[in-house]
């Protein structure tokens, strides 16, 4: 059976998702998911790097750990603000409960997906917005 990751690859053509961790298992991770698609996976270590990366990659989906070595998910959000065609955010973090849940959504963040990461909760998630990215090309 063939997974929606691989499957978008058919409906548009290669973008971006940019996932800014300090953890390079959060890298790897969605790298695997979506291996055998067209999306292409660029990767930040810090908040300033990945702020960088999104101003020079135009990804079409930002991962952000909720904390990172010099800022943190809040940092990177309002950087995507200031941009008229920001990608949507998806927060990730070890300490998902439903008060950050709802920061993370009443701030304008896309969702939270909770540490560990879970395969099938992350493809549905990011999948769905890289499936609303612009075509490419």
């Amino acid at each position: 059976m063939t997974s929606p990751a691989s499957d978008v690859k058919t409906r548009h053509g290669p973008a971006t998702l940019l996932s800014i961790s300090p953890n390079s298992d959060d890298h790897e991770f969605f790298r695997s998911l979506l291996k055998g698609s067209r999306w292409r996976v660029k990767t930040a270590r810090s908040c300033s790097e990945g702020i960088a990366r999104m101003k020079a990659a135009r990804p079409a989906v930002v991962v952000c750990d909720q904390d990172l070595p010099d800022g943190g998910w809040r940092d990177v959000l309002e950087n995507l603000k200031s941009s008229d065609d920001a990608p949507p955010l998806i927060v990730t973090s070890r300490l998902a409960d439903d008060c950050l849940w709802a920061e993370v959504l009443n701030l304008g963040a896309y969702d939270l997906l909770p540490k560990p990461l879970e395969r099938l909760e992350a493809e549905r998630v990011v999948v769905e917005q890289l499936c609303r990215a612009p075509m490419s090309g």
